[in-house]
């Protein structure tokens, strides 16, 4: 059995994933980022690949490296850029969809795919960390939550309260405002991600 592998060394998490020759997904994980982005692809294959028996990454069949620190991939085959590894796995599992909204951890994209899984377009935010992942990560603190107890609390909020702030710093300091002066935490979450939600059908629509 041959075993082909993909590790997306991201700015905040790495993701590694292995696949059997008929496409069968046979391991997966996703670690935090180290400082070292190398250390970081080696640490998440090593893990996928103890999950399938194989002594590490050398031993599959071929390995592609994505994301901020593809080129850091040790023993990568090749290094593909995350959009268009995006447009192509969203391709084989959904061929309907023909836009992307990839919110990570330092950047948004917006990218438009054709019939194929190619890229016809795309559009990023890569100047400002409002709206990326490490702006939730700031909010949830605004909480004192996890990023998984945040991502929640909206879910039972009856009305949303506007954020005005687009920058992180700004709109951290309004979030903790609101809390101070005893707004409901579940409608100011619904006005974080609304303002987020607003960001990246800005994003989607650039990217045509």
């Amino acid at each position: 059995m041959k075993y082909f592998g993909g590790c997306d060394v991201g700015s905040t998490y790495t993701k590694a994933v292995i696949l059997d020759e008929n496409g069968k997904m046979c391991a997966d994980t996703t670690i935090r980022s180290k400082i070292n982005a190398e250390q970081s692809a080696i640490a998440a294959m090593q893990e996928v690949c103890d999950k399938v028996g194989l002594k590490d990454s050398k031993e599959l069949a071929y390995l592609i490296g994505t994301g901020y620190g593809r080129n850091k991939v040790p023993f990568a085959d090749e290094n593909i850029s995350e959009i268009s590894c995006h447009a192509m796995g969203v391709h084989v599992t959904n061929p309907e969809v023909r836009a992307i909204i990839d919110i990570g951890g330092q950047d948004v994209k917006g990218i438009s795919i054709d019939t194929d899984g190619t890229v016809k377009s795309f559009a990023m935010n890569d100047k400002c960390s409002a709206g990326t992942g490490r702006f939730f990560e700031a909010m949830a603190r605004s909480f004192e939550m996890s990023l998984p107890e945040f991502s929640n609390l909206s879910l039972t909020a009856k009305n949303v309260i506007p954020i005005t702030a687009q920058c992180t710093v700004f709109a951290e300091s309004e979030v903790i405002t609101l809390v101070g002066e005893g707004k409901p935490t579940d409608e100011i979450a619904a006005g974080i991600e609304m303002a987020v939600a607003k960001r990246c059908f800005v994003m989607a629509k650039k990217a045509g």
